[in-house]
């Protein structure tokens, strides 16, 4: 098992990392990005921790070692319920708050394995095996970047809006423009790679439909970060603004940064290369595969941690405020909860019916899973309003920063809660509320909203998702039979 001083080392690989114009090479000394990856590291002590072990690892059977859950490939319900539990454990090292953790793009990885035949055409079975045991064997944390850049879909192929079915025309977008015995050579532009700046390897693939024409654009594979002729050019890191753990506690501790990837006439050896030339079979690793449902088991479970974690905070809140008690607040609370109840059935609905594969494999069931993709993504902003409303304007009643708490005497007699004899000093008040704010309310808080609303994709397409793994013959089943009662019944009666 890797431990997080493992991890941590491994990120020192001179790997190519955009601050703007500046260079990064040290993801774990420089100030944008340090302390998220040492939230990351407490991942790793978290998994591989003995007094953790029944509940992250399992014994692989093909080398007899113990490997993170994260690569187990399930064969039946007893193994799905191990993954949540395992994912809950790595969600709770950042109550929630870190969404593309080392056990989601792994799962999906994992998922792939569980249906290596898928890329027989067009593709490289063997290597998607190889790859999957390359990165169990070294528990390695693996990033993905799945869309094409802005104005793709626009122009081309990637959206069945497009009457003419023309292939991609974005010269920007990431395409194969040369191959030889040794391997393809890529150029190009891959978004969105969440946590790259912070993983040992990238997935590139497809997860938006393509059009015949787009070959060139079908290729799938894996990279380590550090390759020569990839950089990541990283969104405004959120840690670097944080000037510290009092004013923003979140966003100094948990921005997994999002970055945009630039291929450079990169080689990719053929052994890294998963689909080439294979437009059905590029889609096929995330549809075909029980690769998207595992992957998204990691999401839901992680955003039941954050969520019940917003919910306490709530709670916590109202009672040092002293609204607690009011019916109104109260209401509210219990609406919060609801969400939280209803995630949380979705989530172990999901393995109830465990979805069979060929070859004994199982995942969660793909239904289920896509309910509660399409129905947590669009209530979440509602949950998060909840939030902001109870909390009201206590956290503008703070000072500018904590400079302020220099004269603690002072401070403690106009910024603690009146008539709350166990809140704690103005200081633990003030990080509370402060804690508030980078929750629902601050530049990282903003970022979690529209990851929460979008990371699954937009709207269309969670619903899209749902109407094809949905059993719409039950339901025609169900109006089938009413409206033949309903005839026989109006036939007996006017007999």
């Amino acid at each position: 098992m890797r431990t997080k001083a493992d991890y941590l080392a491994g990120l020192r690989d001179g790997r190519r990392v955009y601050v703007g114009g500046e260079l990064v090479t040290d993801v774990t000394t420089h100030d944008a990005f340090k302390n998220a990856a040492d939230s990351i590291g407490d991942i790793y002590s978290a998994v591989s921790d003995p007094k953790n072990e029944d509940l992250t690892t399992y014994v692989e059977e093909e080398t007899g070692d113990r490997c993170s859950l994260t690569f187990l490939r399930p064969l039946d319900r007893a193994d799905i319920a191990a993954k949540r539990r395992f994912h809950q454990v790595v969600a709770e090292t950042s109550n929630g708050l870190m969404g593309r953790t080392p056990d989601h793009v792994g799962s999906s990885v994992t998922g792939m394995a569980c249906q290596a035949d898928v890329f027989t055409d067009g593709g490289y079975p063997e290597h998607v095996l190889d790859y999957w045991r390359y990165v169990r064997d070294r528990d390695l944390y693996v990033a993905h970047a799945v869309a094409p850049p802005s104005g793709t879909r626009a122009l081309g192929s990637l959206g069945d809006g497009n009457k003419s079915r023309e292939p991609v025309k974005n010269p920007n977008a990431l395409r194969v423009v040369d191959s030889d015995s040794e391997g393809v050579t890529v150029h190009g532009v891959k978004v969105l790679a969440t946590s790259a700046v912070l993983a040992d390897e990238i997935w590139v693939g497809n997860i938006l439909p393509l059009r015949p024409g787009d070959e060139a654009h079908s290729v799938s594979f894996a990279v380590p970060v550090a390759t020569e002729g990839l950089k990541l050019i990283s969104r405004t890191p959120f840690e670097a603004r944080a000037r510290n753990s009092y004013e923003y506690p979140l966003a100094a501790n948990f921005d997994e940064t999002d970055s945009v990837l630039v291929f450079d006439q990169v080689k990719v050896p053929w052994e890294r290369v998963f689909t080439f030339d294979g437009i059905a079979t590029s889609i096929a690793a995330f549809n075909s595969t029980p690769a998207h449902a595992l992957a998204n088991l990691q999401a839901h479970v992680r955003l039941l941690t954050k969520t019940g974690t917003m919910l306490g905070l709530t709670r916590l809140i109202t009672e040092v405020i002293g609204t607690s008690g009011i019916p109104g607040v109260q209401e509210e609370l219990r609406r919060m909860a609801l969400y939280v109840g209803m995630l949380d059935g979705l989530i172990q609905g999901q393995e109830t019916r465990p979805e069979r594969w060929p070859g004994g494999f199982v995942s969660n069931n793909r239904e289920v899973l896509y309910a509660t993709m399409a129905w947590s993504s669009q209530s979440f902003p509602q949950f998060a309003l909840r939030m902001r409303e109870l909390i009201g304007g206590h956290p503008f009643r703070q000072p500018a920063d904590v400079s302020a708490f220099a004269d603690a005497e002072a401070t403690d007699a106009y910024l603690r809660t009146s008539g709350q004899a166990d809140a704690g000093s103005a200081k633990e008040h003030y990080q509370l509320m402060r804690t508030a704010w980078d929750m629902i309310g601050s530049e990282f808080a903003s970022r979690h909203l529209q990851y929460e609303m979008f990371y699954a994709g937009p709207p269309h397409v969670t619903n899209g998702h749902l109407g094809r793994a949905f059993d719409w013959n039950r339901v025609d089943g169900l109006a089938e039979r009413l409206t033949r009662r309903i005839r026989e019944k109006t036939d007996a009666q006017h007999a």
